[in-house]
């Protein structure tokens, strides 16, 4: 399955190699890939807000994977800190 970045993911990804680890942005990037062949493998966000959203979420260390997953294609969404007020972007 084909991986496509937003503008908003691919911001994201630059802050995040500014300003942490090479080992972190490295896992981000491993578990992104394993979209590619096992696109389900992330939890739907309905589960932790009540709001209906097509949005699915990918847990990696401290960070949230955001993505939705299109028919033949994964868009990334967002990269964030799950400490950060990312409910925010979900309007909860």
């Amino acid at each position: 399955m084909k991986i496509v970045y937003t503008n908003e993911a691919e911001s994201d990804i630059e802050y995040l190699i500014a300003n942490i680890s090479q080992k972190r942005i490295s896992e981000i990037e491993k578990d992104i890939l394993r979209l590619e062949t096992t696109p389900d493998i992330g939890s739907h966000l309905n589960a932790r807000i009540k709001t209906k959203t097509p949005y699915r979420y990918l847990v990696c260390n401290v960070y949230l994977i955001f993505y939705i997953l299109h028919d033949d294609w994964v868009e990334i969404v967002r990269i964030m800190d799950g400490r950060q007020d990312w409910q925010s972007l979900f309007n909860v």
